[in-house]
């Protein structure tokens, strides 16, 4: 029996990616899209009149017509974006699209056209052992990294450690969100 659990990390943020003052990538474009129909499935179909008929912008909106602070709400819908619809996996309903089965979908597209749709499901998260979990680079503030730690059923534990050069703890004030989610 093994245990997976699977890490998202985000930094704190005062500007979000997801909700750019301007029109943005079209990754951006596709981003926020995404979350939006995330939130309106968590939320209500009326969520998207609510956010418009208000004086507030951006994440100070999302928080006070979902009535969740945002940091819960986006990082929820990172782990939907995996989790939802993962065979074997019985996602609670605060991390499952309503609306959109991806894995399905994306099985699909793979299978009709394998040279635009390569592999059968987009996000590939870094498989790793529990205890060689090893990431480095730059986490954009509203990003996330996911990454699968594999761990045996009563295999020993481990202790993650965040650095800025590989030895120097990082500040407090920029520690990612860690999420960790068990799968089996």
């Amino acid at each position: 029996m093994r245990m997976t659990a699977i890490s998202i990390c985000s930094r704190p943020v005062t500007r979000h990616l997801l909700i750019p003052a301007d029109q943005g990538t079209l990754a951006m474009a596709g981003a926020s899209w995404l979350f939006t129909r995330y939130i309106v499935d968590q939320f209500g179909d009326s969520l998207p009149g609510k956010l418009v008929q208000t004086p507030l912008t951006g994440t100070a909106n999302v928080a006070a017509q979902t009535g969740q602070p945002f940091d819960q709400t986006v990082s929820r819908w990172a782990l939907a974006n995996w989790v939802s619809d993962l065979p074997g996996f019985a996602a609670p309903s605060e991390l499952q699209y309503s609306s959109w089965h991806f894995r399905t979908t994306f099985g699909s597209l793979h299978g009709q056209d394998t040279a635009n749709f390569a592999i059968p499901y987009p996000l590939v998260p870094t498989l790793s052992a529990g205890s060689a979990v090893n990431i480095s680079g730059t986490l954009q503030s509203g990003s996330g990294e996911y990454v699968r730690a594999v761990q045996r059923a009563g295999g020993a534990a481990f202790t993650l450690h965040f650095s800025a050069n590989g030895t120097t703890a990082i500040s407090p004030a920029i520690v990612p969100r860690l999420i960790v989610l068990r799968i089996r």
